[in-house]
């Protein structure tokens, strides 16, 4: 038996891609690149919506990003990881 028809037929990360696509629309986002990865392996990536909205140019996953402070917050997470690991 089947879990759902959505998982049956859509590709690989396709569902996560819709849901992503999905909520850009909600936030009013005009895009973004979405990368999941598993060690070195990239297990999901995708360059959702777009990066010129004027000239309307789709997003790339090789465009910039201006990410700001929020690398911030990545590197006090992982600090903290490795000093819970005692390293």
């Amino acid at each position: 038996a089947s879990s759902g028809p959505a998982s049956t037929t859509l590709p690989p990360g396709e569902p996560l891609k819709a849901a992503l696509t999905d909520r850009l629309q909600k936030l009013q986002c005009p895009g973004a690149i979405v990368g999941v990865y598993r060690g070195d392996e990239a297990v999901f990536e995708a360059a959702l919506g777009l990066a010129d909205v004027e000239a309307e140019r789709p997003m790339r996953l090789d465009d910039a990003m201006r990410i700001g402070s929020v690398a911030k917050l990545f590197v006090g997470v992982v600090v903290l990881q490795l000093a819970g690991e005692g390293k």
